[in-house]
């Protein structure tokens, strides 16, 4: 093997990592753009709420009887700093957090957070 063979081959790394980086560098671009339309996408069809918003919230079967509503209302009693809201019942304020998501925004303001007690609830 020759200096010149060598040489090549060093040639031919470093091509090939710059190649590399470049399609690095352009699949990061393409996933920051996608996970930009999803985030377009997913604000547009769930609607921000705000504090002291109403709100209903889908009881899961499994946490249920049979002759219980299968939704709740509640309230906005706070926004983190992650988009995660806590919300508030007549019977108390959840101990889960919720992603816009998990509830529907309703129209009327039908409970308002004055009327939450201070205790948790499990949800």
């Amino acid at each position: 093997m020759t200096v010149r063979d060598v040489e090549k081959m060093i040639g031919y790394v470093k091509e090939n990592n710059n190649k590399r980086c470049k399609e690095n560098k352009m699949a990061l671009s393409n996933l920051e753009k996608q996970a930009k339309k999803k985030l377009n996408s997913s604000n547009s069809k769930y609607p921000s709420a705000k504090v002291d918003d109403t709100v209903r919230v889908r009881v899961p079967d499994a946490d249920r009887a049979g002759s219980d509503q299968r939704n709740l209302l509640a309230t906005v009693t706070e926004i983190t700093e992650n988009n995660h809201y806590k919300l508030g019942t007549k019977y108390g304020i959840l101990s889960q957090s919720f992603s816009k998501n998990q509830f529907t925004v309703c129209k009327e303001r039908f409970i308002s957070a004055e009327k939450h007690f201070s205790s948790g609830c499990r949800a």
